[in-house]
């Protein structure tokens, strides 16, 4: 499915492969891919596979090519995040383009809403996302703040924009919108609860082209209700 999403030789070009590379670009995606859903990167695999996927050199070639995973997390530290990223933004607009008609008048409605991730106990990851204090200290996780947008006619998600929960970068969810809305396909619609019914998100909608439906706080409401001009009855 991955092949068919991001096509490899496409892919490699535009990140910089060669020839000599065993472990291209595509191949390490593919294998941290491979590596979040069943636990273990399938080093093994590449000898056996196509030759569209995988380099053919000197180790390939020969059946040379190590199972031992010390190349590939070599490789993996070595790719960019922004590679990972375009990865994911090709998966994430293919996804959409095979699946069902935007549903809101022929126009792309994603539905926006924000969580707080407990991540895996690892030092990096605290320095990174540092885990929530109170009187006792600080936690034992780190925490790591998403806002998602999903496609309200496939469920696929636009790549997810992360940040701090706690810490000198802290950030909120209505400022975190704002690249995810710029990531969105033009004239979208955005539906969002009332976390995100504040002006902030309706001006950043409006900049980055979209229309956007989200629920008021009851106070939010009252107070421009207070302002507003009856049309009818209730209305």
């Amino acid at each position: 499915m991955f092949q068919k999403l991001v096509p490899p030789h496409e892919f490699n070009a535009t990140e910089g492969a060669t020839r000599a590379m065993v472990y291209t670009p595509w191949i390490v995606t593919w294998l941290m891919i491979d590596q979040r859903l069943n636990g273990t990167a399938s080093v093994a695999e590449l000898a056996g596979m196509d030759d569209d996927l995988v380099p053919r050199n000197k180790r390939t070639r020969e059946k040379t090519l190590s199972a031992n995973t010390g190349a590939y997390a070599g490789a993996r530290s070595r790719l960019d995040v922004e590679a990972a990223e375009r990865a994911a933004d090709r998966v994430s607009e293919a996804l959409r383009a095979h699946g069902a008609s935007a549903p809101a008048a022929g126009r792309p409605t994603f539905l926006m809403d924000g969580s707080t991730l407990a991540l895996t106990r690892a030092e990096p990851l605290r320095q990174a996302y540092p885990p929530p204090k109170n009187q006792h200290g600080a936690g034992h996780r780190p925490a790591m703040r998403v806002v998602a947008a999903h496609d309200l006619a496939t469920g696929a998600t636009v790549r997810l924009e992360v940040g701090q929960v706690n810490g000198p970068k802290a950030v909120g969810e209505v400022e975190m919108a704002g690249p995810l809305l710029r990531r969105l396909p033009e004239n979208s619609v955005v539906v969002g609860d009332r976390n995100f019914g504040v002006f902030l998100l309706a001006w950043m909608a409006s900049q980055a082209g979209h229309d956007f439906l989200v629920r008021l706080t009851r106070v939010r409401f009252q107070a421009l209700a207070r302002k507003a001009t009856a049309v009818g009855p209730g209305t």
